[in-house]
């Protein structure tokens, strides 16, 4: 047996010498314990559920099945029956239309995951909660299918949704009615707060909604920022006076067990002028300062007597050390915010701002993917928490690639403001609607008496029979009262 260490092989270490520390650790008892079956990987509880669910479908299919029917789903005709069963049950986007191809597909993968059993695994991924075992052709017959009998069967489109893009003056919109003109009331002082908090943050940081609050995907698992992934801090800025700013680490898609490469956003006051609800760092503060976070300012006063020296790059607060393990944006009972509840409110804002299809947090990572990406696309990675470009190139880039031909071609300045607006135009908003009135406004136009007596007849049609009389009759007092809307409005 060579030695453990020569001339030529300084650091190798011998089979006797990793035999003698293995047993020191314990580690041959352990082997002993082992047992030949396979390992899968644990699965998170909404992914169980959507298992779960696909189980009970296929069974409850089964049964609805009559006698010429072969009960057994490596029969093709069982198979892509199955398949139009699921997809005859999805609802669209919208009310009354019809799901995409992709939303079909993935139904069946949860079906197949949760209730067919490939008799060849490839991956740990392929983990099953069912009972059936299912040739790989049948499953391959049943995608096929899907792509193209039953997409042409049900005209099923092709493209999910629309990409939509998010701008700047759809944030100032939502600032300005929340702050400014809002007459809806919240259970806690803070949670208005808070919710402009989490909108800034996922704004700002071209983040996923389910990045730093708990996703639907990941219910149950308390995931979401904490104290201990933020740093705040003062710095002396470029004009030289004291700013604040925070930085925080992003639990992005695919990276609960890559924590070395989690995304790091800095977020600051800003140089510029803009409305106080575009600083970030003033409702973060609000927050912190409310709740005692730091361990040794606890009032905005002291705060601001802070001035750090000229040779600080950063001077860091410190958190009360039984406050690092606590999520930022809690729920009454201090768990940690669920995404769902923070899309419900963030809905009910934008309507109320004179959206009828409300922008969603995606539309804004879009918007600010695009603007992140014109330097330099290694930044647009990172900022997204991507691990390639073709990501963003596939679900997230504009049809509008954001050049300016003709100033390009003249050799004049690049103008970004006329694609700015275009893209802005994805979403759309409108100024008349009945709830975009200020509390006060409102109330003041519903005790009118053009206005009550609109109210009053519009009743008295509920109670009448529909037919062609009363459908005109409601039109057009529906039609008087969005001018009167719209005279206020202006």
């Amino acid at each position: 047996m060579p030695p453990s260490r020569t001339k030529d092989r300084p650091f190798k270490r011998s089979f006797m010498e990793a035999l003698v520390r293995s047993e020191a650790s314990g580690s041959w008892d352990e082997r002993a314990n082992t047992t030949n079956a396979p390992v899968y990987k644990e699965l998170q509880r909404a992914t169980q559920d959507n298992y779960f669910h696909a189980l009970e479908m296929w069974d409850g299919f089964l049964t609805s099945l009559d006698d010429d029917w072969v009960k057994d789903p490596n029969d093709l005709r069982t198979a892509k029956g199955f398949v139009s069963f699921i997809a005859s049950d999805i609802p669209g986007r919208e009310r009354g239309s019809k799901p995409s191809q992709s939303s079909v597909t993935q139904n069946w993968k949860w079906a197949r995951r949760g209730c067919i059993k490939p008799e060849v695994k490839t991956s740990t991924r392929n983990a099953s909660l069912g009972r059936v075992s299912v040739s790989e052709s049948v499953l391959l017959t049943s995608l096929q299918y899907i792509m193209g009998e039953l997409q042409q069967k049900m005209q099923l489109p092709l493209r999910k949704r629309v990409r939509r893009f998010a701008a700047v003056p759809h944030f100032i919109r939502l600032g300005t009615q929340l702050w400014g003109r809002d007459w809806a009331t919240y259970g806690r002082p803070g949670d208005r707060v808070d919710l402009w908090a989490e909108i800034q943050l996922n704004v700002f940081t071209s983040a996923r909604v389910g990045e730093y609050i708990e996703s639907t995907a990941r219910a149950g698992s308390g995931r979401g920022l904490r104290y201990q992934d933020v740093s705040f801090g003062i710095f002396r800025n470029e004009y030289g006076d004291a700013e604040f700013a925070m930085q925080v680490v992003k639990d992005a898609k695919g990276m609960i067990f890559l924590p070395c490469r989690r995304p790091e956003h800095s977020l600051h006051e800003g140089l510029e002028e803009r409305p106080l609800f575009c600083n970030p760092i003033l409702t973060h503060l609000a927050m912190f300062i409310a709740k005692g976070a730091f361990r040794d300012f606890k009032t905005m006063e002291q705060l601001l007597t802070l001035k750090p020296s000229n040779e600080e790059e950063m001077f860091l607060l410190r958190w009360e050390p039984h406050m690092l393990d606590l999520p930022i944006y809690q729920r009454k009972d201090g768990k940690v915010e669920s995404a769902s509840t923070f899309s419900t409110r963030l809905r009910s804002l934008a309507r109320r701002a004179g959206y009828a299809c409300p922008p969603t947090i995606h539309d804004f990572r879009a918007e600010a993917l695009f603007l992140i990406g014109k330097p330099l696309a290694l930044s647009r990675m990172r900022q997204a928490g991507h691990r390639d470009d073709r990501t963003y190139a596939e679900y997230y880039a504009p049809t509008n690639p954001g050049t300016d031909g003709r100033g390009s071609y003249f050799g004049g300045t690049r103008r970004t403001l006329v694609n700015g607006r275009f893209r802005a135009l994805t979403v759309a908003w409108n100024p008349e609607l009945y709830q975009s009135l200020p509390a006060e406004k409102m109330c003041e136009l519903e005790k009118r008496l053009g206005f009550t007596t609109i109210e009053e007849q519009l009743l008295e049609l509920c109670l009448c029979d529909d037919n062609s009389e009363v459908a005109e009759k409601r039109k057009q007092l529906q039609t008087q009262k969005r001018r009167l809307v719209a005279d206020e409005l202006r």
